[in-house]
C-alpha cells in the first residue's frame, strides 16, 4: 500500500512539474518592438546624459516542441551626448538613426533558436562564428522574455522558510527562485497578481495615449502596437521580477580596490550610502496562468553612486531600460525561421567575456571549475585564472595590437617632451598624470612579449641621455602600475637584470606589489623572488617585504578584503590562509631571517616582526609570542613591537590572541612597555565586560602609574570612538567607567587618546588616535604613534600614521646638549665634594641599552620608507576603484573611481609641479561604435610653482634667496586651480586620450554660471588674475559657516576640503609673467651672535667682531688681483675712515627708550656704515663685477649693521648680568624695471635680561617698508616672555645629605651647582630661628620671613633662594636646578624636577614616578627590606655607629648577593598552544554556513564537555541573527562560536529566521570530578 500511494506522488509532482510552455502558445508568432537603452548622468544637476540606445523588431515563433526562434529585425542603433526630453517622468532617447556596422548587423539579425523547459530556458544555438557581443545581447533579450513561473530552482536557494507550495490548487502570488539571465545566476522574487477589468482598460488607454504623444515628439516611429487586440476580452496579470543580488551562485563582474580598505561588494545589491544596484521587470500578460502573451514588459537596471565615494547632495545614476512591446500576433500561418547553419550551443544566459582581445571574437573565455571552490567561495568562478604571461583584459580594446603597440610608444614620446617642455615653459596642458594613467590601462591588453618590444622601442627611440633616462623611468612607473602579471614579471626581470638605479627600486618593489590586480598563487612566488633578490638594498628590500605581508593578508587572509577588493567573482578566490606558498614558504622564511639576524642589526629584526605581523596569520602567533617571551630578543623596543603587531591576528582569531594579552597585562613583573602594548591592543580582542571589568579594578591595584595611566585614558576614551570595529567594545567599556580609580594623570605618563567626530552632512566619520609610552627608565617616549582614519560607510581609509620607537634615548640626549653647550657650571669645590660621597657610597653609573629607534610611516595604506626621489615625473595611484560588469541592456558597464597624485621635480631650477586629482567615470562601452559612453566628475588640485630659486651664502651668518621668472617663461602661467567638473562624454576608444580631456566631454551645469574676477598683488607690481566660477544654487559666507558647524578642529583638518556637492566649481590664480613689473624678489636673511657683557655692552662673536680696518682689507682683496693694487685701495679708504666717522648716518643715530647711544658706540657705527659704502665703490672701480653685484655687496654689508644697531638698542639700559644675545634680519625687496625696489625688512633680536628672579626673553620687532613713492613706515613691538631653564637641568650636579644628631634632630648638607648650603640645628634667637645656614662654609644670618637672593657672579642669574619662614622651616631653592630643599630640624622633604626621571638614587628613590622598586642601592641592588637598602647609603665619619648588630648578619649576607631588580617574561608558548585548541566549558551558539550568510544562535545552547554525554535532551527554539559572508565580522563571530564565548553583540542583531533543535538539559556524571576537571582546565586557557 505505501508503495502505491508513494508512487501516486511521484506521478502527481511529476505532472505538475511537467514542461509546460508557461505562457509561450506553440504555433504562434509574435512581433514585438525592442528597445534596449543605457544612460547615465547626474539628475539633481540637469537631464544631460550620455547613453545609447539600440532599436529593434523581433520575431518570436513558438514551436510544439517547446523550442522558440527569434530573430532581430530593423535594428537601429543611437549615441546621445546631450540633454534629454523628459517624457513621464524619464527621459527619452530619439529613436535610432544610424545603422549598425555590417560586421554587427549582419550576425545579430541572424536567426538563433532556443528551448525552453517550464518556461526557463535551458540551451541556446546561434551561428557558430557569431562575435560574443552580439550573443550577450541576445542573451539580454532572452532574461527579459524568460518567466520561472513555475518556481522550477526553487530547490537550489538557500532558504530556511517554508513557503506555500508552487504545486497545491492555489498557486502563490510570492515565491523566489533562482534563475539565470544576463547578470547572473542569481535569486529571483517573482509576485503574480491578477488585475481588475477596469485597471486592464486603464492600462491600454494610457499606453495609446503615450505611444501617440512619443510618436508626436519623434521618439517613437515603425508600425503601431495591436497588442489591445490579441488580449481583447483576455484576463490581465501583473508579473514582477526583481533579482537579490546578494544571493548569488555567479556574477560575471570585475572589482579591485587600491589604497583602501573595504567591506563594500559592488556585486550586491548596494553597499549603504556609496552604492545602490536595482534590477526589476514589471511584466503585464493577458490570458490564462498557463498561456499568455506578454503584452508589454519593462526592465530596469539602475546603478545609483555617490561620485566621489563620501555623500554628496548629488548621485551618478546609470540607468539601463529595456522594453519589450507586443505589436502583433499570428496564429499558425507564418514563415518559419531558418535554424544555425553551424550552431554553437549556449547553456547559460550568463554574460561572456571575449576569449581575445577583439571585440569579434566569436570565442568566449572558458570556464574552470576548481574542485572545491565553491566550498571556498559562496560562488562559482567563470574564468581560469591568469598565468604570468598572457593577458588577462577582459575589455576588448577596438585598437589592433600592433597599432596599440606603435601607440604607446608614440605617446610615452610625447609625454617626454611634454615633461621637458613643461620645465622651461612651466605650463601644465598635457596634464601629463592623466595621460600617463590612459596608458597603463592599455598596457594591460598586452602580453609579456609585447611589453617586452615596447620596453625595447622606448630604450631605442631617444638619443639623448636625459630623455632615454626620463621614458625608461617613466614605463617603469607604468609597469608598477598596471598590476597584472606580465608586467610584474617584466618588472621583476628588469631590477634583478641590475638595469634599474638604486633609488629607484624601493618605490617600484613597493607600488608594484601594491597595484596587484589578480594575486595568484604563481605570482606571489614571483614576487617573493624579486623581494629577496633585493636584499642587498636595504630600503628596497624592507620596503618589498611589508608590501607583501600586506598583500598576503589582504588577498589571502582577511575575508573581507579577499572577496571584496579582488575580482573573485571573475577568477574565484585566488589563496587562502592555507595556501601552500604562506605556510610552507613565506612564513618559514621569515621565521628563519628572525632567528637567523645579524643581532648588530635590530632594524632588520624589527622589520621581520612586523611583516610577521601584518600578515594576520594563527601560524604567525607562535614566532611572535617567541620574541615577547624574551626567546629572539631580550630588549623590550622588540618585544612590544612584536604585540603590537598581534593587531591583525586579534581581529581574526580574537578567543587565540586575547588570553597572550590578558596574561602580559596581569603579569606585575613584566616590562611596562610590554603591558601597556598589550592594552593597546586588547580592544581589537573583543574582550567580554568581566574582562573589562577585571581591567578596571585592576587600576585601583596597580602598582605601575604607567600602565594605570594607559588603562584609564584607554577606557575613558574608548566609548567616543567612530571605528566599526571597536564600537561593541566601546559600548561595554561606558558601563564600566565608574569602576575604574579616578586619577587624573598628567602628560608625563602614558596615555592613549582618541578623538573622533562623525560629519553628518559628509556621512563620514574622521577619526584620530594618539598614543605615547613612557617607562620608569626615560623620560622620552619609547613609542609614539599617531593614526588618522576616515570612516564612510562600508569603506575606510587610512590617512596619515606613523609610530616612532625609542629605546635608551637619554644617552643621545646627553649628547645632544653637550654640543648645544647646555653644560653644569660647577666650582672645583662642589666637584670635590660629589666626587667624595661617590667615592664613600660607590655609586655604579645607570648603563642603559644602546640607543635605537625606529620609524613606520604609512599613507593611504602604502609604506613610505625612508629617501628622497629626484625624478622629474612620479605618478601614483593613491585610491583607486575599478569595476565592470554587464548591464541588463547586454552591454559592458564599466566604472572607476581613482585619486591620483602626480609631482614633477626639476633639477636645475626649482619648479615644482602637482597635482591631486579625484576622479569618477561610469557608462557603457558601446561595441558597435568604439566608444566608451557616460558620465563622470573630475575634482582636482592643481599646484605649479613656476619660479627660479636661487640661494647663495655670502659669509657666515648671511643667507640670500632669489625668486625670479624663469628666463624661458613670457606667458601666463596657472599657479593654482582647484576645480570641480561634471561632465558627459562619448568618447573614442581609438584614442589614448583621458576621459574628461576627449573632445566631446561636456561640462554639466543647471544655469548661468555665479562668475568673478579680481586682481591681486598690483601694489607689488605682480599680475594675478583670480577667477572664481560657481555652479552652487546658493555659496557664500553662511553656506561655508553652515558645513563648518558640523566640523570639529580634527575633523576639519581632514574633511574640510571634502566638497558637500559635485556641481561645478571653479578657482584660478593665474600669473600673467609678460604683464608683472616685478620680475625678481629677494629676501636675505642676516645672523649676528653677541655677548651681553656688564654695564649692557654688546660684545660681538665670531666675524662680526673683527675690526672695520680688517674689513677694508679684505674687501680690497677681494676686488682686486695683485696685492699692490689691493694695498694702494687699503690705504686710500683708511685715509676716509677717521673723517666718515663724525659724519652723521641715519642708521646709527635712532634712540631706545632708554636714550641714545654713546659717542663712542656712534662713532663705531659711522665707520661700519662708511665701509658698506667704500665695499661698493672699491667694487665698481675694480671693474671685475657688474653694477648690480656691487650694490649687493653694500646691501649685505647694510643688512648686518642695521641688525648690530638694533641689538645695542635691546642691551641699552640693562646695566646688569651677561647672556648671549642673537639678532635676526629678514629683508625682502621687489625689483621692478619700472616701479623701482620696494623693501620690507623684519628685525628681531632675542636677549636675556634678569627680571623678577626669571629669565625673560625681550624681543624687538622693526617693520620698514620703503618705496620711491612712499615714506618709510616703520612699527616697533616689545614683547617678554619667560624662558623656561628645563634644558638646563639635564645634566645637574646634585646631591642633599643629612646627619643625624641628638634627639632625633639631623644637619643637612645641600649640593647645588655652585653652592654648598649646610643647615645646622641650634640656637639663632636674635634672628627668631633654630637653624644654623652656612652658604659655602660662611655663616648667613637670615632673619626671618626675608628672602635671601644669590646671584651667579659670571651670568647674573639666580642661583639661590634661601627663605626662613616663622616656624622654623627653611627653604632652599636654586631656580637654576629646579630643586628646593625643606628643612626643620627633624624633617626634609625635597621637591625635584620631573627632568631628573631615572637620574637619581638616595633615600628618596630615582625618582621614575613609580613606586615599585623605587629605593636601590647604590650598585642598584634590591634587598628584602627597604631599612637595608637604606644601610647602603651610610657614610661612616663622626662615630657613626652603621648598621644595627641586629640586622649586619642578614644585611652583609644580601648585600653579597646583590639582586638586581629585572622583568620576567611571561611564559606564553603553552598558553598560545591551548588557546590555539580552546573549546567551549559550558555552552556554545551553534552557526550554520550558508551561500552568502552565516547565521548564529542567538542564545548558547548547552555542552557537555569532557568525557560527559547528554543525559537529557530537550526541544529548544532558537532564534538566528546572520551576517554576510564572507567578511571578517563573521569570522571573528565564528571563531568565538568555536570557542565557546558568549557573543553579546547578536542580541542586537534582527532575528531572521528561528528553528527548533534537540540540545541537552542535563549531562551525565560517570566520569571522576577530579579527571573531569582537569580536562576542563587543560582546555581553558589561564588568563
Amino acid at each position: 500500500m505505501k508503495s502505491i500511494i508513494a508512487l501516486a506522488l511521484f506521478v502527481s509532482v511529476a505532472l505538475c512539474n511537467s514542461t509546460a510552455h508557461y505562457g509561450w502558445i506553440p504555433n504562434h508568432e509574435l512581433a514585438f518592438r525592442w528597445t534596449t537603452s543605457q544612460i547615465t548622468g547626474l539628475e539633481e544637476i540637469r537631464a544631460q546624459y550620455g547613453g545609447m540606445e539600440l532599436s529593434s523588431i523581433i520575431r518570436v515563433q513558438v514551436f510544439s516542441d517547446y523550442s522558440l526562434r527569434i530573430k532581430f529585425e530593423n535594428s537601429k542603433f543611437v549615441v546621445v551626448n546631450k540633454d534629454l526630453p523628459i517624457v513621464h517622468g524619464r527621459p527619452q532617447i530619439p529613436e535610432g538613426s544610424q545603422e549598425l556596422p555590417e560586421e554587427f548587423r549582419r550576425p545579430l539579425e541572424t536567426a538563433f533558436m532556443v528551448h525552453l523547459k517550464a518556461g526557463v530556458i535551458e540551451n541556446l544555438f546561434v551561428e557558430r562564428d557569431e562575435p560574443v557581443v552580439v550573443t550577450n545581447i541576445k542573451k539580454a533579450l532572452l532574461s527579459q522574455l524568460q518567466m520561472d513561473l513555475s518556481a522550477s530552482r526553487r530547490q537550489d536557494i538557500g532558504s530556511n522558510e517554508i513557503p506555500k507550495s508552487i504545486m497545491s490548487d492555489e498557486r502563490p502570488t510570492f515565491f523566489t527562485t533562482e534563475e539565470s539571465s544576463i547578470l547572473g545566476d542569481c535569486e529571483t522574487i517573482y509576485t503574480v497578481n491578477p488585475l481588475a477589468k477596469y485597471q486592464a482598460n486603464e492600462l491600454e488607454s494610457r499606453w495609446i495615449e503615450e505611444e501617440r504623444e512619443l510618436r508626436e515628439l519623434g521618439i517613437l516611429s515603425g508600425p503601431k502596437s495591436e497588442g489591445d487586440e490579441a488580449c481583447r476580452g483576455k484576463t490581465y496579470y501583473e508579473v514582477t521580477k526583481t533579482r537579490n543580488f546578494d544571493n548569488c551562485r555567479e556574477r560575471p563582474v570585475f572589482q579591485q580596490w587600491i589604497g583602501l580598505k573595504s567591506s563594500c561588494d559592488v556585486t550586491k545589491s548596494n553597499c549603504k550610502d556609496m552604492f545602490t544596484h536595482l534590477s526589476s521587470t514589471r511584466y503585464i500578460v493577458c490570458g490564462s496562468e498557463e498561456q499568455f502573451y506578454i503584452r508589454e514588459a519593462n526592465t530596469e537596471n539602475s546603478i545609483v553612486s555617490q561620485p566621489i565615494g563620501w555623500n554628496t547632495e548629488e548621485t551618478l545614476k546609470s540607468t539601463a531600460r529595456i522594453t519589450l512591446v507586443l505589436i502583433k500576433v499570428k496564429s499558425g500561418d507564418f514563415t518559419p525561421l531558418p535554424k544555425p547553419n553551424q550552431p554553437k550551443e549556449k547553456k547559460s544566459l550568463v554574460y561572456q567575456y571575449p576569449k581575445a582581445n577583439d571585440r569579434l571574437s566569436p570565442e568566449e573565455a572558458t570556464r574552470e571549475v576548481v574542485p572545491g571552490t565553491e566550498g571556498q567561495s559562496p560562488f562559482m568562478p567563470i574564468l581560469p585564472k591568469p598565468d604570468m604571461r598572457s593577458a588577462s583584459n577582459l575589455i576588448p580594446n577596438p585598437i589592433a595590437k600592433n597599432e596599440l603597440k606603435t601607440k604607446i610608444v608614440e605617446e610615452i614620446k610625447d609625454i617626454v617632451n611634454k615633461i621637458h617642455e613643461e620645465t622651461q615653459s612651466c605650463a601644465n596642458k598635457g596634464d601629463v598624470a592623466s595621460y600617463i594613467s590612459t596608458v597603463v590601462q592599455s598596457l594591460r591588453s598586452l602580453n609579456y612579449n609585447d611589453l617586452k618590444e615596447i620596453d625595447h622601442k622606448i630604450t631605442s627611440s631617444f638619443s639623448h641621455g636625459s630623455q632615454r633616462v626620463t621614458a625608461v623611468e617613466i614605463f617603469e612607473d607604468m609597469l608598477a602600475m598596471v598590476g597584472s602579471n606580465p608586467c610584474v614579471l617584466l618588472l621583476k626581470e628588469k631590477i634583478q637584470g641590475g638595469r634599474m638605479e638604486s633609488r629607484n627600486k624601493a618605490y617600484l618593489v613597493g607600488n608594484a606589489i601594491r597595484n596587484v590586480r589578480t594575486p595568484t598563487e604563481e605570482l606571489f612566488k614571483e614576487l617573493f623572488q624579486m623581494v629577496k633578490s633585493v636584499k642587498g638594498d636595504r630600503q628596497a628590500y624592507q620596503s618589498g617585504l611589508l608590501e607583501l605581508s600586506n598583500l598576503v593578508y589582504l588577498a589571502c587572509v582577511n575575508p573581507s578584503t579577499s572577496y571584496n577588493q579582488y575580482p573573485v567573482r571573475i577568477y574565484g578566490r585566488f589563496c587562502n590562509p592555507d595556501s601552500s606558498f604562506i605556510t610552507e614558504q613565506y612564513i618559514p622564511y621569515l621565521e628563519q631571517q628572525l632567528q637567523n639576524r645579524n643581532s648588530e642589526k635590530d632594524v632588520e629584526q624589527f622589520v621581520y616582526i612586523s611583516a610577521l605581523g601584518k600578515l594576520g596569520h594563527k601560524n604567525t602567533l607562535l614566532p611572535l609570542t617567541r620574541v615577547i617571551e624574551g626567546k629572539m630578543s631580550s630588549k623590550p623596543m622588540a618585544r612590544s613591537m612584536a604585540v603590537y603587531s598581534l593587531k591583525r591576528l586579534a581581529k581574526l582569531e580574537p578567543t587565540v590572541v586575547r588570553p597572550v594579552l590578558l596574561a602580559l597585562i596581569d603579569n606585575l613583573a613584566e616590562h611596562t612597555e610590554v603591558r601597556i602594548a598589550a592594552v593597546a591592543v586588547l580592544p581589537w580582542s573583543q574582550p567580554s565586560v568581566a574582562e573589562l571589568q577585571k581591567m578596571a579594578l585592576r587600576s585601583w591595584f596597580e602598582p605601575s602609574k604607567q600602565v594605570a595611566s594607559f588603562m584609564y585614558s584607554t577606557l575613558k576614551y574608548l566609548p567616543q570612538t567612530e571605528v566599526p570595529e571597536l564600537k561593541p567594545v566601546g559600548l561595554k567599556a561606558k558601563t564600566l567607567l565608574h569602576l575604574v580609580k579616578p586619577f587624573q594623570y598628567g602628560i608625563q605618563f602614558s596615555h592613549n587618546i582618541y578623538s573622533q567626530k562623525f560629519v553628518e552632512y559628509l556621512r563620514t566619520a574622521a577619526s584620530s588616535q594618539l598614543r605615547y609610552v613612557i617607562t620608569e627608565e626615560s623620560l622620552i617616549p619609547t613609542r609614539v604613534s599617531f593614526s588618522t582614519k576616515l570612516f564612510g560607510g562600508l569603506w575606510e581609509i587610512r590617512g596619515l600614521s606613523f609610530a616612532i620607537y625609542t629605546e635608551s634615548m637619554d644617552k643621545v640626549m646627553d649628547k645632544v646638549f653637550d654640543y648645544l653647550g647646555y653644560k653644569s657650571e660647577v666650582t672645583d669645590k662642589v666637584e670635590e665634594q660629589l666626587n667624595k660621597v661617590n667615592e664613600e657610597l660607590k655609586i655604579q653609573d645607570r648603563h642603559g641599552r644602546t640607543p635605537a629607534a625606529m620609524a613606520q610611516l604609512k599613507m593611504l595604506g602604502a609604506e613610505l620608507s625612508e629617501g628622497q626621489t629626484f625624478q622629474k615625473t612620479r605618478l601614483q595611484n593613491l585610491l583607486n576603484l575599478e569595476s565592470f560588469g554587464p548591464s541588463e541592456a547586454g552591454f559592458l558597464l564599466y566604472v572607476r573611481k581613482t585619486s591620483r597624485d602626480s609631482e614633477k621635480y626639476f633639477k636645475a631650477e626649482v619648479k615644482p609641479i602637482a597635482n591631486i586629482k579625484v576622479e569618477t567615470t561610469l557608462g557603457v562601452v558601446s561595441p558597435f561604435t568604439k566608444q566608451f559612453i557616460g558620465a563622470g566628475v573630475e575634482m582636482g588640485l592643481h599646484a605649479n610653482g613656476c619660479s627660479a630659486v636661487k640661494a647663495e651664502i655670502n659669509k657666515p651668518g648671511q643667507l640670500t634667496l632669489t625668486l625670479k621668472k624663469p628666463e624661458q617663461v613670457n606667458t601666463k602661467v596657472e599657479l593654482i586651480h582647484v576645480f570641480v567638473k561634471p561632465y558627459t562624454f562619448t568618447r573614442d576608444l581609438t584614442r589614448l586620450v583621458p576621459t574628461f580631456k576627449d573632445s566631446s566631454a561636456k561640462t554639466i551645469v543647471s544655469t548661468n554660471l555665479i562668475k568673478q574676477e579680481f586682481k591681486l598683488g598690483e601694489r607689488f607690481g605682480v599680475n594675478l588674475n583670480a577667477k572664481f566660477a560657481t555652479d552652487y544654487r546658493h555659496f557664500d559666507f553662511g553656506y561655508v559657516i553652515n558645513k563648518m558647524s558640523y566640523q570639529n578642529i580634527q575633523s576639519a583638518f581632514h574633511t574640510g576640503l571634502m566638497v558637500p556637492s559635485i556641481r561645478y566649481f571653479s578657482f584660478q590664480l593665474v600669473w600673467d609673467v609678460e604683464a608683472s613689473q616685478t620680475k625678481e624678489i629677494r629676501t636675505r636673511i642676516s645672523s649676528v651672535r653677541g655677548q651681553h657683557v656688564e654695564g649692557g655692552d654688546l660684545e660681538l662673536l665670531s666675524e662680526e667682531g673683527v675690526s672695520q680696518e680688517e674689513h677694508l682689507r679684505r674687501i680690497c682683496g677681494e676686488s682686486y688681483q695683485t696685492q699692490s693694487e689691493a694695498e694702494i685701495c687699503h690705504r686710500q679708504a683708511l685715509g676716509q675712515l677717521e673723517r666718515a666717522a663724525e659724519t652723521v648716518q641715519e642708521i646709527c643715530e635712532q634712540q631706545s627708550e632708554s636714550g641714545s647711544l654713546s659717542d663712542e658706540k656712534k662713532r663705531e657705527c659711522r665707520k661700519a656704515v662708511h665701509v658698506c659704502e667704500q665695499a661698493k665703490r672699491i667694487c665698481e672701480e675694480s671693474r671685475r663685477y657688474e653694477r648690480e653685484i656691487c650694490q649687493d655687496k653694500k646691501d649685505q654689508c647694510l643688512s648686518k649693521r642695521r641688525t648690530i644697531q638694533h641689538m645695542e638698542r635691546a642691551l641699552q639700559g640693562q646695566q646688569t648680568g651677561t647672556g648671549r644675545v642673537h639678532g635676526l634680519n629678514f629683508e625682502s625687496s621687489l625689483r621692478s624695471a619700472y616701479h623701482g625696489e620696494r623693501k620690507v625688512e623684519v628685525m628681531g633680536v632675542f636677549g636675556r635680561k634678569v627680571s623678577n628672579n626669571n629669565k625673560d626673553i625681550k624681543a624687538f620687532v622693526d617693520i620698514k617698508m620703503t618705496t620711491p613713492e612712499h615714506p618709510v613706515y616703520e612699527m616697533e613691538a616689545v614683547c617678554e616672555t619667560k624662558l623656561p631653564e628645563v634644558l638646563k637641568l639635564w645634566r645637574r650636579p646634585l646631591a642633599v645629605l643629612a646627619e643625624g644628631v641628638s634627639n632625633s634632630y639631623k644637619n643637612v648638607k645641600v649640593i647645588l651647582g655652585t653652592n654648598v648650603v649646610t643647615m645646622n640645628w641650634g640656637r639663632k634667637e636674635h634672628l627668631g630661628g633654630k637653624v644654623d645656614i652656612k652658604i659655602n662654609g660662611e655663616h648667613k644670618d637670615i632673619p626671618v620671613g626675608e628672602l635671601y637672593v644669590k646671584r651667579s657672579s659670571q651670568t647674573g642669574h639666580v642661583v639661590l633662594n634661601i627663605f626662613r619662614s616663622k616656624d622654623s622651616v627653611v627653604s632652599v631653592y636654586n631656580p637654576e636646578e629646579g630643586l628646593e630643599v625643606f628643612y626643620d630640624g627633624k624633617k626634609i622633604e625635597i621637591v625635584a624636577p620631573q627632568i631628573l626621571h631615572n637620574r637619581a638614587c638616595g633615600l628618596c628613590g630615582d625618582l621614575n614616578l613609580e613606586n615599585t622598586a623605587d629605593l636601590q642601592t647604590p650598585k642598584q641592588c634590591l634587598m628584602r627590606h627597604d631599612r637595608f637598602n637604606a644601610y647602603t647609603y651610610m657614610i661612616k665619619k663622626n662615630n657613626c655607629p652603621g648598621v644595627p648588630s641586629e640586622d649586619r648578619e642578614e644585611f652583609e649576607h644580601e648585600l653579597s648577593q646583590c639582586s638586581r631588580p629585572k622583568n620576567l617574561p611571561t611564559p606564553l608558548e603553552k598558553l598560545t598552544r591551548a588557546s590555539m585548541s580552546r573549546k567551549p566549558i559550558t555552552g556554545t551558539h551553534l552557526f550554520k554556513r550558508e551561500e552568502n550568510r552565516i547565521c548564529f544562535s542567538k542564545r548558547p545552547i548547552r555542552v557537555c564537555t569532557g568525557n560527559s554525554r547528554p543525559e537529557i535532551m530537550k526541544t529548544d527554539v532558537l532564534d538566528y541573527a546572520c551576517l554576510i559572508w564572507p567578511s571578517t565580522k563573521a569570522e571573528q563571530f565564528l571563531a568565538r562560536a568555536k570557542a565557546g564565548e558568549i557573543i553579546d553583540e547578536l542580541v542586537a542583531l534582527p532575528t531572521v529566521y528561528s528553528d527548533k533543535h534537540r540540545v541537552p538539559s542535563q549531562c551525565s556524571l560517570e566520569v571522576s570530578g577530579s579527571e573531569e576537571f582537569a580536562y576542563n582546565y587543560r582546555t581553558t586557557p589561564r588568563y
